[in-house]
């Protein structure tokens, strides 16, 4: 199924790929600059609060990473790519973007939670591919 003549592939851009990337932006911008983490969990310290780091850190990792995918699946959608590579191809940078990370250590910080929230992300990403290209 193809979405050339279908006005709605604007708002699935816009509902699957720009409204994570911009979740998981204000993440980060909201709890450095305004305290976002001390609003949220008041009188704690965001280095104590383990549930406020992981929510800060792993939330953005899944918005960016849901944005990611669902960018590359509705891009093969609209030109018609093979479903299989197009699987492939998500799996393959999402989890290779988060492991380059144990080789380059002075860099990133390699954390499992950040890559659960990218598996997550993975399933996410396909069941809503699922759901718009068979409808």
């Amino acid at each position: 199924m193809t979405f050339r003549k279908k006005p709605a592939y604007r708002r699935l851009v816009l509902v699957h790929c720009l409204v994570p990337l911009l979740a998981g932006s204000s993440t980060y911008v909201l709890s450095g600059r305004f305290d976002f983490a001390d609003t949220l969990f008041p009188g704690n310290d965001l280095e104590s609060n383990k549930l406020a780091t992981l929510l800060i850190n792993s939330l953005a990792d899944f918005c960016w990473s849901y944005s990611l995918a669902m960018a590359i699946y509705l891009y093969s959608l609209y030109f018609g790519l093979a479903e299989k590579f197009t699987i492939l191809l998500i799996c393959a940078l999402l989890t290779g973007s988060e492991l380059i990370q144990l080789f380059l250590p002075a860099a990133f910080t390699f954390d499992f939670y950040d890559l659960a929230a990218i598996m997550l992300a993975l399933v996410f990403s396909y069941v809503s591919y699922y759901k718009i290209s068979r409808p």
